[in-house]
């Protein structure tokens, strides 16, 4: 599958798009639109006791939904496919409903020191409806050792929902991470809406 292109659009359609997003039940929950651009939709909202935003996004992809579950739970192969992710490796799983799985990630970042994170992931299906939901959380440990020069994140949470719409999927991501470092608040928060898109983009070369 071709990778989407993350392009703004402009003009009066941008204008609709963006007026539907605020309109929807998401913007009553807090989150205020920023995005609608090639079948994404995108939209942040602020994090108390945080400078750092939180960020949401929804597609539809047009496989099943045990497909896009096991690319989203492929957390090994992530440094093959997603955006920055030099290393990716699982540490330790446990089938099931709840499935578990201990993974590491490190990232390299354009114009900063590289990160790393362990996360720890909770896979729950549930049948009415047909939905898989993800969630993440960074996990506070010295394993494996945080390499020279590297900074190691902590504050991590995130959740994928995958729900099954006949023959396609709806996919929605919610982030919310702390890089660390010297990284000032708002230039995290300025990469935020094309680096979600960038994430989902590349949900479609798997």
């Amino acid at each position: 599958h071709g990778i989407m292109r993350v392009v703004r659009t402009h003009g009066a359609a941008h204008a609709r798009a963006l007026a539907a997003l605020v309109a929807s039940p998401a913007h009553a929950d807090g989150w205020a639109a920023e995005a609608a651009s090639n079948g994404v939709q995108v939209w942040s909202r602020d994090v108390d006791g945080s400078g750092v935003q939180a960020w949401r996004g929804v597609t539809v992809l047009p496989w099943k939904l045990d497909a896009v579950a096991q690319v989203v739970t492929g957390f090994a192969d992530y440094h093959r496919f997603m955006p920055h992710v030099t290393t990716s490796r699982v540490l330790r799983a446990t089938a099931g409903d709840p499935a578990t799985t201990r993974y590491y990630i490190r990232l390299g970042l354009p114009s900063m020191d590289d990160r790393d994170y362990v996360i720890e992931a909770t896979a729950r299906r549930t049948s009415a409806p047909d939905r898989v939901v993800i969630e993440l959380a960074a996990v506070k440990t010295s394993e494996p050792p945080q390499p020279k020069s590297v900074i190691r994140i902590v504050t991590l949470t995130a959740r994928w929902t995958l729900t099954a719409e006949g023959e396609k999927t709806r996919v929605e991501y919610e982030s919310h991470a702390e890089l660390g470092g010297s990284v000032p608040d708002f230039m995290v928060n300025s990469n935020g809406r094309d680096a979600l898109l960038a994430v989902m983009a590349a949900l479609r070369t798997r």
